[in-house]
């Protein structure tokens, strides 16, 4: 894996825990 494809995912998960983080406030 490359170095961009790394920094690619690490965004990928972080904004995905972002949306946990605001799914599970909302209910």
């Amino acid at each position: 894996m490359t170095i961009y494809n790394l920094t690619f995912l690490n965004k990928l998960n972080s904004s995905l825990r972002v949306n946990l983080l605001i799914n599970s406030q909302q209910f």
